[in-house]
C-alpha cells in the first residue's frame, strides 16, 4: 500500500530573522509509505518496508529562527527517509517468534540545543539551534518464547550506528542496547496464581557533547580524521526483579524490586559538568481490583 499526499501547508519561520511570528509556507514534500511481506514456507516472514515523511521546522523565538551558519531562515522542513528489512520466524508449534531485521534512515536538518547558550547570562540573547543531516544503520533483534506453559523469556538487542553526515557520532545515543526478561508461572500446588521474573537492561556508552566541526591536524586532505565527542557516559546495565500474586478472579498483588544490585550509573547530560544519575535500588508494590 503506497500513501502519498503532496502541497501540505506548514507554518515555518518567517524570513525575516526579526519577525518572531511564523509566516505561511507550502511544502511540496510527497508523503510516502508501503512495504511488502512476503511468506514463502510457513512459520517464516520475509518483509521490506519503506517510508518517508516531511515536517515543518517550527521555531519558537526570533532568535531560533535564523541558520547558524548563513544568518537565513532557516528550510522549512526535516526530511526523513527510512529502509526497512527482515525475515521473522515462529517455531515451537507457534509458541516462540524471533525476528533479525536491517534499518537505515537518513533524516535531514535535525536540530540539537546549542551549548553555548549554557553560558549565557540571564537575559543574554540565546544562540541559535544547531542543525545537521544525520543517518542511523543497523541491526535489530528480537525473541518472544514460551518454553512451556510456565517458562516464558523474551528479548531485544539493538547495535546501529548514528551519525552526521562525516561519520561524526551525536550525543546522547546508546548505539547498541538490550533487554530480556524471563518470567514463571506456578499453574498448580500451592503456589498456583503466583508468578516471578527478572529482567536485565545494558545501555552502551554515550556520548556527553556534540563534536566540533572539521578534523584533527593528523589527518591528511585525502583522509581526514573529523573531531569526535570529547566525553562520554558509562555503559550500564541494571537488574530488575518481579512478582506478583492472583489472589482470586478479582484481586491481584504485586511487589517489584528496581535496581537490584544498586548499580550507580547515569542517564544522560547536558554537558561534561552537568549529568544526570539514575535511580538507586527501589521498591514498588501494588493492589489491583479487576472487575
Amino acid at each position: 500500500m503506497i500513501k502519498e499526499q503532496a502541497s501540505r501547508q506548514f507554518a515555518s519561520p518567517s524570513p525575516n530573522p526579526l519577525q518572531p511570528n511564523p509566516a505561511t509556507a507550502t511544502s511540496n514534500k510527497l508523503l510516502k509509505g508501503y512495504g511488502i511481506v512476503v511468506a514463502p514456507i510457513p512459520y517464516v516472514a520475509l518483509y521490506y518496508g519503506h517510508s518517508e515523511t516531511s515536517l515543518p521546522i517550527v521555531t519558537v523565538n526570533a532568535a531560533n529562527s535564523t541558520s547558524p551558519a548563513t544568518g537565513f531562515a532557516l528550510p522549512p522542513t526535516q526530511d526523513s527517509k527510512q529502509d526497512e528489512a527482515g525475515i521473522r520466524f515462529k517455531t515451537l508449534d507457534g509458541r516462540s517468534t524471533a525476528s533479525v531485521d536491517y534499518f537505515q534512515a537518513y533524516q535531514s536538518n535535525n536540530s540539537i540545543p546549542n551549548p553555548a547558550n549554557l553560558a549565557l547570562a540571564v537575559g543574554q540573547t540565546p544562540f541559535p539551534l544547531l542543525f545537521a543531516d544525520v543517518v542511523s544503520r543497523g541491526w535489530e533483534y528480537e525473541f518472544n518464547t514460551a518454553i512451556t506453559p510456565q517458562l516464558s523469556i523474551l528479548g531485544t538487542y539493538t547495535h546501529f550506528q548514528f551519525t552526521n553526515a562525516y561519520g561524526q557520532s551525536q550525543r546522547a545515543v546508546a548505539q547498541t542496547q538490550g533487554a530480556a526478561y524471563v518470567n514463571y508461572r506456578f499453574t498448580s500446588g500451592d503456589l498456583k496464581g503466583f508468578q516471578a521474573g527478572i529482567g536485565v537492561v545494558h545501555v552502551s556508552r554515550r556520548a556527553v557533547d556534540a563534536p566540533s566541526s572539521g578534523s584533527t591536524a593528523a589527518g591528511t586532505p585525502t583522509s581526514p580524521i573529523v573531531f569526535q565527542p570529547t566525553a562520554w557516559l558509562p555503559a550500564y546495565t541494571v537488574v530488575n526483579l518481579t512478582s506478583s500474586y492472583q489472589l482470586d478472579s478479582h484481586w491481584r498483588v504485586a511487589a517489584y524490586v528496581d535496581n537490584v544490585f544498586n548499580e550507580y550509573y547515569f542517564t544522560g547530560a547536558l554537558n561534561r559538568f552537568n549529568v544526570f544519575s539514575g535511580p538507586q535500588r527501589g521498591y514498588r508494590g501494588s493492589v489491583t481490583y479487576s472487575f
